[in-house]
């Protein structure tokens, strides 16, 4: 008469695996040496759904939990230094934090930078690349911004041979490995959106 699937009631369908990383990218990534950190951090589409990646050095667990609905997602170590990712469905990447917790089993919820896209704009590039910026201080250094609607700091500095940039501050404990930057590769700068960070600290 019918098809009968069997099943449990309030179970949900188990994820698949998140995807990992090869040793070699994971290796420079918790060095602070990985090239394109967006590359491989925040979220990204695969074949089967959307894997978020994140990195927080001495973290000893992360969950992933979606705003503000609350719905929390473990996410399975790939790195013993702090590397840790989900699979989700697949479909739009909902809006979420990541709650961190570090060796002394303290927690910390906080807005992934890593989901963000550029602020840096093509006409800044351009105009940079030609030597005829001449307002540059509005697009570089840190400057408090709204991006997609939320408040944060956007950070850009031009190092065209730089191999890698970081920001440090009081907010991270002035270590190159939480916040490496993004590198616009047309213009020689490299940048990073903050969410939700503050006038005041020092960087």
């Amino acid at each position: 008469a019918g098809v009968v699937r069997h099943g449990t009631i309030g179970a949900t369908p188990p994820m698949p695996a998140p995807p990992t990383l090869a040793a070699a990218e994971l290796d420079a990534l918790v060095a602070g040496r990985h090239r394109d950190p967006f590359g491989v951090l925040g979220p990204h589409a695969t074949a089967d759904g959307v894997v978020v990646r994140a990195f927080r050095p001495g973290a000893s667990a992360m969950t992933l939990i979606e705003h503000p609905a609350g719905t929390r997602h473990a996410m399975a170590a790939l790195h013993p230094a702090g590397v840790f990712a989900v699979a989700l469905p697949a479909g739009p990447v909902p809006d979420y934090r990541l709650e961190i917790t570090d060796a002394h089993s303290l927690t910390d919820l906080v807005d992934d930078p890593y989901r963000y896209g550029p602020i840096f704009g093509e006409l800044d590039a351009h105009l940079l690349a030609e030597g005829t910026h001449y307002r540059a201080y509005d697009a570089l250094g840190a400057r408090l911004v709204s991006h997609g609607g939320t408040p944060g700091v956007h950070f850009a500095v031009w190092a065209p041979n730089a191999a890698r940039v970081s920001v440090v501050g009081d907010f991270n404990d002035w270590d190159g490995r939480t916040h490496p930057m993004r590198l616009i590769a047309n213009a020689g700068v490299w940048e990073i959106f903050l969410p939700r960070l503050a006038a005041g600290p020092r960087y």
